[in-house]
């Protein structure tokens, strides 16, 4: 599948003239898209670090033997290049070198930045560009950026799409990743999911961590899906698992470095202890079993793509909370622009009932609200807040 949102992204970061560099979850895609970005160009080369690992040492710069069809600017991918021991020195020679005659591309999985310790050579040379899982906007009519961030309740022109409930249902029936989307099988995706876990969990972050109690860390990994939507305690983890609070929090670090898992953080400016409250959501949302929770987990990571690209985009900053005051009252998310309260959001799976925590913050922050149901055809308002089949909304984001 083309993936167009991405594409139309990469068309604004790149007129920066700087190396890209496409950042996701293993198996997202990230290779399939830079070819597929690569078909903008009459020159390109593709070389993967894993399959030539001596190139970068003995010609830096092989990619100057390219081939041209055309005197047009080529563009390079270096895929896997972040397992170079030199890789952002060596980027940072390249990009010096070579930046008005070549666009560059580079991609990898888990968080690049792992793999250098110290200084970071790319500070002002880089831009990045994240790639996530599928989420329903990919294949429905979008709403503008300018328009969303205008009046975010005007999305009903944007959200007929007959397929969006049916690909929604999808994605919590099955997975949000490409591979298992498209087959949409579920025994095809339990062997995927399975295999998945281990490479990363066996290969990659044992690799880059050094941890060496991969058992212990795969338990900790099945029970952050029993406990999405919920406040994760260290502590608890801990006990259960038979180590120190702090070892947690760094295997949970290792999880979110390698896009297994996200973390969102309270809105408050009153009380510091709920600042330690994370709440944990999965990439893969297909891992958790209760319906309302996934539910909430596929919103949460559809808001998450949006953030991401808005400020991949720098059209301002933007942020993704949830708020929770003393009393335990609740909202799902909040979007925050540039520190200011800008949109509500809650989950409500299967219920079609105003919430009244939603309302109140709504009047509280002065700012719209918007409640997602998994029911079909719903459109509802009430004072500044709108409750509505959740795919309308989703589906018509920018």
């Amino acid at each position: 599948m083309n993936r167009k949102t991405y594409i139309t992204l990469w068309k604004e970061i790149n007129k920066d003239g700087k190396p890209i560099l496409i950042i996701g979850p293993r198996q997202v895609g990230k290779t399939t898209l830079a070819n597929q970005i690569s078909k903008k160009y009459k020159n390109s080369f593709y070389y993967n670090y894993d399959e030539y690992p001596l190139k970068v040492l003995n010609k830096p710069y092989f990619y100057e033997e390219l081939n041209r069809r055309d005197s047009s600017k080529p563009l390079i991918i270096f895929d896997e290049i972040h397992k170079f021991y030199k890789w952002k020195s060596y980027i940072k020679g390249v990009y010096d070198k070579d930046s008005s005659k070549y666009d560059f591309i580079l991609t990898g999985s888990g968080r690049m930045d792992l793999y250098q310790k110290g200084g970071d050579a790319l500070t002002g040379r880089k831009n990045n560009l994240y790639l996530f899982p599928f989420t329903l906007s990919e294949f429905c009519k979008r709403r503008k950026v300018e328009g969303f961030l205008y009046d975010p309740m005007n999305f009903i022109n944007y959200s007929k799409n007959k397929e969006s409930y049916k690909l929604m249902n999808i994605f919590l029936d099955i997975s949000p990743f490409p591979e298992p989307f498209l087959k949409n099988n579920k025994r095809f995706y339990r062997r995927w999911k399975k295999d998945y876990r281990t490479q990363l969990v066996r290969q990659d972050i044992r690799d880059a961590s050094n941890i060496m109690d991969i058992i212990k860390l795969e338990n900790l990994l099945l029970y952050i899906p029993e406990n999405v939507s919920s406040n994760l305690s260290y502590l608890s983890c801990a006990k259960m698992l038979e180590v120190s609070p702090n070892t947690i929090k760094k295997w949970l670090y290792h999880l979110s470095s390698f896009f297994l898992i996200f973390s969102i953080m309270p809105y408050t400016k009153t009380s510091k202890a709920l600042l330690k409250e994370k709440k944990y959501y999965m990439y893969d949302y297909g891992v958790v079993n209760n319906l309302g929770a996934k539910f909430e987990n596929m919103i949460a990571l559809e808001l998450l793509r949006l953030i991401n690209n808005l400020n991949d985009l720098g059209v301002d900053n933007f942020e993704l909370r949830y708020i929770k005051n003393r009393l335990g009252e609740e909202v799902d998310f909040i979007i925050l622009k540039n520190n200011t309260p800008f949109l509500l959001i809650e989950a409500k799976y299967n219920n079609d009932n105003f919430s009244k925590t939603l309302l109140k913050f709504s009047e509280i922050f002065n700012i719209a609200g918007i409640q997602l149901t998994n029911k079909k055809n719903i459109y509802r308002l009430k004072n500044k807040c709108v409750l509505v089949s959740a795919n309308n909304f989703l589906s018509s984001l920018p």
